[in-house]
């Protein structure tokens, strides 16, 4: 690396990075992979490739990332994850992958994509989307996080998923008020109990959100432009 080259990931604030870096650490590997996948396969696709291509592309970069020693020597790209993934996606998509890709050997049994969904049964969910395709990429890993933030906020409720689900349901806006007194009914709790639950519930929401967020950026006083910016990519 020559001196001018950006400081390396030793000194970034890239926590989600820097757990996944450590080749014994498995679940935040696994939560690394989980995360992004699809918002990488969904930006290979909407840049026009096949979708063999597009798999094998975000199998072997996802693979590289989290297989070796990669993450451990790497260089931040503006300071946001989602840049670095995007950039080095387009690298991986270059014309010497595509002619290599097919002589590269797939792990046994294909690539294990963490919902369960092939990659094209996703993306065939999708509502079409005419954008650029780096915009639904900020989209996408907007999405993604708020799905992980949802998934460690229902670790909290371990055993109370109807709870939850409906908690959850209120994020956006509260139930009219025949519906909120039939769940308050349903849970055995009192209205008002119930709503102080839904406005701690938002609150945890956020908090976990811009932790999410916080841990894929090189400066915590960006956090809240980041917040912005992929709130605003939602609401495109």
């Amino acid at each position: 690396m020559t001196s001018d080259a950006p400081r390396v990931f030793a000194t970034t604030r890239w926590t989600l990075v820097f757990a996944a870096a450590d080749l014994n650490s498995r679940g935040p590997r696994e939560e690394f992979a989980k995360i992004y996948w699809f918002p990488l396969y969904a930006y290979a696709r909407r840049r026009g490739e096949a979708p063999q291509v597009a798999e094998d592309a975000v199998q072997s970069f996802l693979g590289r990332l989290l297989n070796d020693d990669s993450l451990r020597g790497l260089s931040r790209e503006g300071g946001r994850l989602r840049d670095f993934l995007r950039a080095g996606l387009d690298h991986e998509l270059t014309d010497v992958f595509r002619a290599s890709a097919a002589a590269k050997r797939r792990p046994t049994g294909g690539f294990v994509f963490p919902d369960g969904l092939s990659p094209e049964a996703r993306l065939a969910l999708e509502p079409a989307d005419g954008r650029a395709p780096d915009r639904a990429f900020d989209r996408e890993c907007a999405r993604a996080l708020l799905d992980a933030t949802a998934d460690r906020l229902q670790r909290e409720f371990e055993g109370q998923l109807e709870l939850f689900q409906h908690l959850l349901a209120c994020l956006n806006g509260d139930p009219d008020r025949d519906t909120h007194r039939a769940a308050a009914r349903r849970f055995g709790i009192e209205e008002g109990t119930l709503r102080n639950r839904v406005t701690a519930f938002r609150g945890r929401f956020r908090e976990l959100f811009r932790q999410q967020v916080a841990a894929t950026l090189d400066d915590s006083r960006r956090v809240e432009d980041e917040i912005r910016h992929l709130l605003a990519a939602l609401a495109e």
